[in-house]
């Protein structure tokens, strides 16, 4: 961390959690955005984001040129585990983004074996749909998995895919900018996924991520956080108090691998 500044990085394409802002392209809007200044204020740090597009966030981390990664990252037991210090910060189930009506009929992980499943290059989305052709296809036709940097929805639209994989904030709010499509909870992620995305942290800064995650409980406590969400229109993804805490999912003190 680089004095009196906070370097972030994110893909300014994943509203709501980060887009880029209408007044300056240049800068994100949305609740990681806005969870970000309310942090770096309380902190006095300036925060400095950084437009990246996922491949390259976690290069990122590792390598020191950002303190945070912050806004497509799912929170796994691994991760938490061997990697890095994660905090969740909101709630996100996995869903597809499909068209009006269904006609694919993809309403679960089951309901896949055979499809061609959209999703972001380098996402962990891949890895969850070699996970659910181990589970749910052995004695069918497999998921097949095509990655994009953008433009999932046009694929979705032409019939070169049959829906998009992501969380199912960001994909309520493709469904509500976009005509003829509509997301799906996945009633079957459970076994595969833990529904929390998460802050992104090196496990060299063990300092960093404990005192976000001590702001972000005062962000909670004095209702800052739950008002960010609830003007971003997915109160549904609050989540409580206690689950904002450094490697939730399997305890790993910050700064330690298991």
């Amino acid at each position: 961390m680089s004095q009196g500044s906070l370097v972030i990085a994110g893909s300014f394409d994943n509203p709501p959690v980060i887009y880029a802002s209408a007044a300056n392209a240049t800068q994100p809007d949305g609740i990681a955005a806005d969870l970000a200044a309310e942090i770096g204020e309380r902190l006095g740090l300036d925060v400095e984001w950084r437009n990246t597009p996922f491949p390259g966030q976690l290069p990122g981390i590792d390598s020191g040129a950002f303190d945070i990664v912050w806004g497509q990252a799912t929170q796994t037991e691994e991760r938490e585990a061997e990697l890095y210090d994660m905090i969740p910060f909101y709630a996100a189930p996995l869903s597809v983004l499909v068209e009006e009506g269904n006609p694919s009929g993809v309403t679960s992980f089951a309901t896949m074996c055979g499809a061609t499943i959209g999703g972001s290059v380098g996402s962990i989305f891949e890895r969850y749909v070699q996970l659910a052709n181990e589970q749910f296809c052995a004695d069918k036709t497999p998921i097949e998995y095509q990655g994009y940097t953008k433009g999932e929805e046009v694929a979705l639209h032409s019939g070169a895919i049959d829906a998009v994989i992501d969380t199912f904030p960001v994909n309520s709010d493709a469904a509500t900018r976009l005509d003829g499509v509509e997301a799906i909870k996945l009633p079957d992620a459970g076994a595969i996924d833990s529904g929390l995305a998460g802050i992104v942290f090196s496990k060299t800064e063990p300092g960093l991520s404990t005192t976000v995650a001590q702001v972000l409980q005062q962000l909670h406590e004095d209702g800052t956080y739950q008002q960010i969400f609830e003007d971003e229109g997915v109160s549904t993804a609050i989540l409580d108090a206690d689950q904002l805490m450094v490697n939730y999912l399997t305890g790993t003190p910050a700064g330690e691998k298991q």
